[in-house]
């Protein structure tokens, strides 16, 4: 899912009503339990909530982070790992990923949902970590 944001941006530049949008330079991640779509509304419950160590994972938005695959799949280069979780944090089925003004950019499933408890890290293998561009492929 892409967030609203980056979506009218891309819907503005095939209208040529504006330029390209362009792309964040770094992500944050977030692990999320869970997260509903309402016609493009994102409802999402942060899987680190009550963590106060929590920290986002930040990566680098190009070919160094991201393998583009056929129809309009892209995936993970290398493995995301967060800190160890403090409080337990549930099962993670999402990756929830927000540009530098705050913004969710994109929102991943995970192919495997991992139940995260304190003490514990989330790692999401290379691969793991699949994004669907919606209306490409």
């Amino acid at each position: 899912m892409i967030g609203n944001t980056f979506r009218e941006g891309i819907l503005k530049y095939l209208t040529g009503v504006a330029a390209a949008p362009s792309l964040p330079v770094s992500l944050s991640l977030y692990p999320l339990m869970n997260n509903t779509y309402t016609q493009g509304d994102v409802i999402m419950n942060p899987a680190y909530k009550g963590d106060t160590g929590f920290s986002a994972l930040v990566v680098d938005n190009d070919a160094t982070t991201w393998q583009y695959e056929s129809a309009g799949y892209m995936s993970n280069v290398f493995s995301f790992v967060f800190d160890a979780a403090t409080v337990d944090w549930g099962t993670v089925r999402y990756v929830m990923a927000k540009d530098t003004s705050n913004e969710v950019y994109i929102v991943g499933s995970l192919l495997s949902p991992e139940l995260i408890l304190a003490g514990q890290t989330l790692r999401i293998p290379t691969g793991s970590c699949k994004i669907k561009i919606p209306n490409v492929g």
